[in-house]
């Protein structure tokens, strides 16, 4: 008797129960990304790797999201200001990463130049060349600002990295800068498969991503922890990542 309520006791301990769900908003720089976080077209929502740690948090009643289209700038104000919860970013992208908590690193985040045509040697190094450089809309390049200050290389925005793609193929810029992963999902798509791009020879940055949250949401922040932890102790990072990857229901909405 006194072994099976061991076994009880041990079982209740394992088993993740909340009373009620912690509700969370997660603005989004509309219309994201693959393979991260992004809408997809045929089921009218947001998928990605983000949003399947997520679920297995809401399955387990843990929290319950909802997701909010906003933009990269107003997406940290709203956050820091509490009106939103929490957005995926990295603190070296923010203006005042004082102003946030943030949960453990999901992935790191290694960004490129992208090209058509091959880089000159060297290019990651002495950037002098006063290339055109796609960038995305209220998103911080710490690794190119400098050069960008400088007038080194010539900062030129766009709406989605899509676009930014699709402008270093007509001519418009000279390189995009873009994650390593989220040009792996670009090339799946049609207008880009078999494409070849050249990439510079050193990251332009490499940087942890997480969730930044309101300093309010300790708690959430926790228990968000745990279930990050526990996705990528088990492995489920690159099954999730390779089905994303090869998603091509991506839209711009």
């Amino acid at each position: 008797m006194i072994r099976f309520l061991l076994i009880i006791a041990v079982y209740l301990a394992s088993v993740k129960a909340y009373a009620t769900p912690i509700k969370l908003t997660l603005a989004i720089n509309s219309p994201g990304t693959p393979p991260h976080l992004y809408f997809d077209a045929a089921q009218k929502h947001y998928v990605g790797v983000i949003p399947d740690i997520l679920t297995t948090a809401e399955n387990d009643k843990a929290i319950e999201v909802t997701y909010v289209d906003s933009h990269r700038s107003r997406s940290e104000t709203f956050v820091a200001e509490g009106q939103l919860d929490m957005f995926y970013s990295s603190l070296e992208w923010l203006d005042e990463p004082e102003r946030f908590i943030a949960t453990d690193p999901i992935f790191l985040h290694k960004s490129y130049l992208y090209s058509h045509k091959p880089l000159p040697t060297g290019f990651g190094a002495n950037a002098h060349t006063h290339a055109r450089i796609c960038t995305r809309r209220g998103f911080h390049y710490p690794g190119l600002q400098p050069w960008f200050n400088e007038g080194n290389l010539v900062r030129i925005d766009s709406s989605n990295h899509e676009t930014m793609l699709k402008m270093v193929l007509l001519g418009r810029c000279d390189a995009a800068e873009l994650n390593v992963k989220n040009m792996r999902a670009l090339q799946q798509q049609d207008m880009f498969k078999g494409i070849p791009f050249h990439r510079s020879e050193t990251p332009t940055s490499v940087v942890a991503a997480r969730l930044i949250m309101h300093p309010s949401q300790v708690e959430a922040r926790n228990v968000l922890n745990n279930y990050i932890r526990e996705f990528l102790a088990q492995d489920l990072y690159e099954e999730s990542l390779k089905r994303h990857i090869n998603n091509t229901r991506y839209s711009p909405k």
